[in-house]
């Protein structure tokens, strides 16, 4: 299902049939995709953020919504939940402790997210280990739980619906177009590598240096009342250039002339000083860099923030009133935030390429839904990363295979 195309709603009716009419658990599994511990306990608030989101559509109804992730378990446990929202090890676990009870029967349904991570050779065969169990531990024991399995990145759906003995649903839908690009130097080239523009080398040159046209990129975005969304391959990084975002935002407004003026019209003043105040407010007190960058609608986001100032960006983007979040690449999964424009700064993360998946997540954040006509991707490079951004755009999605499979003999 591509990404915008409402894979939410796929887990919704579901979700409804069995905690309202069969009046069984829902066992809600979210990947929140960690790479290394500092990552994963982003991955472990998120799943507190899942929590939250289902809780304020199911709890006007009398359906109880808790998660499950990390040493947080709920009053109750899971015998006291219509919905429990899990990272995969806390599922796993669960189902471990039911199929010892004799009591898998009080899961009704199990919800994986991003399920195609089936395969990812960190965590991935946990998760295998998890459906392993719910298919034949189930069937064994007269146990029939439904699975709902959602993607937008699965290239070979057919090989999970032959093994879960699933129903498959796809569609190449997406609500809103999506615009491919390759910066290369200072031109720009869609993804069949047709020259679309070529930057000045130095637009702001009478404010402020803009290396690699990246402040340029942003600017015209917001003063299209659109927002933006740049990936760097480290939280200093993030945090380097949303500084450097906001100094050129401060001298851009201090500026006289139309662009001034534009920009001053685009930013609510009032807005973005509110949500400095609710950042002031959060309990380790403000953070340095938001302190310096809030408050010209830049932030931010990687696994250094709080759960507080984490949910204060979010909203605060969601609005509009914050317009540039740069980010590592825990944002381009797990966290509903779409904006106009997705800039990758370089196709190189953690010393090597990143993979087509992570490439694709990324891009799968352009493009707001009802807010946007079009959603657009900027994959920036250098002479010497052109040949792997070029690569990345061309490369079609790794198919998934199993984690406990060493060998390849599993399926011939």
């Amino acid at each position: 299902m591509a990404r915008t195309g409402r894979k939410r709603a796929a887990a919704e009716r579901p979700t409804l049939r069995w905690c309202a009419v069969v009046e069984r658990s829902l066992l809600f599994s979210r990947w929140a995709a960690a790479v290394n511990d500092d990552e994963l306990g982003y991955s472990l608030e998120e799943a507190d953020h899942g929590r939250a989101s289902g809780a304020e559509i199911l709890s006007p109804a009398g359906i109880r919504v808790e998660g499950f992730f990390g040493g947080h378990n709920p009053p109750g446990g899971f015998d006291s939940v219509d919905v429990a929202v899990c990272t995969i090890e806390k599922a796993n676990s669960i189902v471990n402790r039911l199929l010892e009870q004799r009591k898998l029967g009080d899961i009704g349904l199990l919800v994986v997210d991003e399920i195609h991570l089936i395969s990812d050779s960190s965590r991935g065969y946990i998760l295998e280990l998890l459906l392993t169990k719910i298919r034949f531990a189930g069937e064994r024991l007269g146990e029939r739980i439904q699975v709902v399995g959602m993607s937008a990145t699965l290239p070979n759906m057919e090989l999970l619906v032959e093994w879960l003995g699933a129903e498959q649903f796809r569609t190449d839908y997406r609500p809103i177009e999506l615009k491919e690009m390759v910066k290369l130097g200072t031109c720009v080239f869609d993804n069949g590598k047709k020259l679309l523009r070529k930057l000045d080398p130095d637009p702001f040159q009478e404010i402020m240096r803009d290396q690699d046209n990246v402040a340029q990129l942003c600017l015209e975005t917001i003063l299209e009342g659109c927002s933006v969304i740049v990936f760097c391959p480290s939280k200093d990084r993030c945090e380097q250039l949303a500084l450097h975002l906001a100094e050129f935002i401060y001298r851009t407004l201090k500026s006289e002339g139309d662009l001034s003026e534009k920009l001053r019209q685009e930013l609510n003043r009032d807005k973005l000083e509110e949500a400095l105040g609710l950042l002031k407010n959060c309990p380790t007190g403000l953070d340095v860099v938001l302190g310096k960058t809030a408050r010209y609608g830049c932030v931010y986001h990687h696994a250094g923030l709080t759960a507080d100032e984490r949910d204060i960006i979010e909203s605060s983007f969601k609005s509009g009133n914050l317009r540039i979040i740069v980010a590592t690449s825990t944002l381009s999964s797990g966290v509903n935030l779409p904006a106009r424009r997705v800039i990758i700064r370089t196709p190189m993360f953690g010393g090597t390429v990143m993979n087509s998946l992570t490439y694709r997540q990324m891009i799968g954040r352009a493009g707001r839904k009802g807010r946007d006509v079009l959603g657009e991707s900027i994959l920036m490079c250098d002479g010497q990363s052109s040949k792997a951004a070029w690569e990345l755009v061309k490369t079609e999605l790794k198919p998934i295979a199993s984690c406990l499979d060493g060998d390849g003999y599993i399926y011939e």
